[in-house]
């Protein structure tokens, strides 16, 4: 038989922490706002279309995505990102020294990244379906509530 888990055990002074604590809805992960932190597929999307990208316009073509939130990427985080998806061998990475300006590091997927970014598709597809199935009966459920609520007030 399993040992059952801490957090399954009523504090000692019988408190139901469940009630005694509330949820600031302004800073809820409800507010979807963590929604945007897409950055590796998005990423990826952005390198594929192009070709090879460099960090700046890979966070530039962030911008412009959905995914991107309303606000667009962390640089920091994005620029992590991206040394991560080399590590992992997603993309690779050479420098420009062509032209004026300071060098840039250009970005280019790789076949494994190409992999990476058709499977993300697919687990966002995924998602998109069952979120469509969760607002589904979020509906129907609004709805028989509110029939309810009229069958009531006829009566």
């Amino acid at each position: 038989m399993d040992k059952p888990d801490s957090t399954d055990t009523p504090p000692a002074d019988g408190a139901n922490t469940a009630e005694s604590e509330t949820c600031d809805l302004n800073d809820c992960s409800c507010t979807g706002k963590n929604i945007g932190k897409f950055t590796s597929p998005a990423a990826l999307l952005a390198i594929a279309e192009a070709g090879c990208l460099s960090g700046y316009d890979i966070a530039e073509r962030l911008r412009s995505m959905p995914l991107g939130g309303d606000t667009g990427p962390d640089t920091g985080g994005l620029y992590r990102t991206l040394r991560r998806m080399e590590r992992f061998n997603l993309v690779t990475s050479t420098w420009d020294t062509e032209g004026g300006g300071p060098a840039r590091r250009l970005y280019t997927l790789t076949n494994l990244g190409d992999l990476c970014l058709d499977r993300w598709t697919e687990t966002l597809k995924a998602h998109r379906d069952a979120i469509d199935g969760y607002l589904a009966e979020y509906e129907h459920c609004r709805e028989a509530e509110q029939a309810g609520e009229a069958a009531l007030t006829t009566e």
